[in-house]
């Protein structure tokens, strides 16, 4: 099928940072980068956690010295060498862990699910070996979304339902607006049901599914 990859938007030349990364060397990257944050690696390449924006003023309001806060919401790296309090932290005292992280052949809409639900804006990209391969933003991941509800329709009923499924209409009948997925009709069996939301919800642009599906010889709705 014609999911978007995680690894189609994401970025692969990434920022990382080591566990005696110092504070003032992270902020100094990041206002030297243009970021927000970045995965902390151990010594073998394996994603630890993360250091964002947040987890830097985090520290500074820890400190009770509002002034360095103010400016780091400017992100001037020179900045930097006023935050006395925190200046000797590092970025294994800072990081968020463990790191949430998704897999590059993951689809788009999974890793925008873990964002979401975790109120997070980024996710390390790591391979089979648990190594960063990029990084993935939410704003990466809206390029995806960037779809008009007639080409979901059709991706939705060739992909999903033609190819997969094997049925196509006038069995089932597939409505889409706004990126939000409408499906009735009748499947085959219950398990189908099933199947049907869970592929329709991995395609590129779409933000949510209504099940109005049956199956032959019941009337059972899947949860969707």
């Amino acid at each position: 099928m014609g999911w978007m990859r995680v690894d189609a938007v994401m970025t692969s030349a990434v920022l990382l940072l080591t566990t005696d990364t110092p504070y003032r060397r992270i902020v100094e990257l990041f206002a030297e980068r243009g970021i927000s944050g970045a995965p902390v690696v151990a010594s073998t390449g394996v994603v630890l956690g993360v250091v964002s924006e947040t987890d830097l003023l985090a520290g500074v309001a820890e400190s009770g010295d509002r002034a360095p806060r103010r400016r780091l919401l400017h992100r001037h790296a020179a900045d930097a060498g006023g935050v006395d309090a925190v200046g000797a932290r590092t970025a294994r005292d800072l990081m968020t862990f463990p790191a949430l992280v998704v897999a590059p052949e993951a689809a788009v809409a999974e890793a925008a699910r873990i964002m979401i639900d975790n109120h997070i804006n980024r996710l390390p990209v790591v391979n089979g070996q648990g190594r960063v391969a990029g990084i993935v933003t939410r704003g990466d991941l809206l390029r995806a979304f960037r779809r008009t509800d007639e080409a979901i329709r059709t991706e939705i009923v060739d992909d999903v339902f033609r190819l997969v499924l094997r049925v196509g209409p006038p069995d089932v009948d597939v409505r889409v607006r706004a990126g939000l997925a409408t499906l009735t009709g009748q499947l085959s069996e219950a398990g189908d049901i099933d199947r049907a939301v869970r592929l329709v919800r991995n395609v590129d642009g779409v933000t949510g599914v209504v099940n109005d599906l049956t199956y032959q010889g019941g009337d059972r709705r899947a949860t969707g």
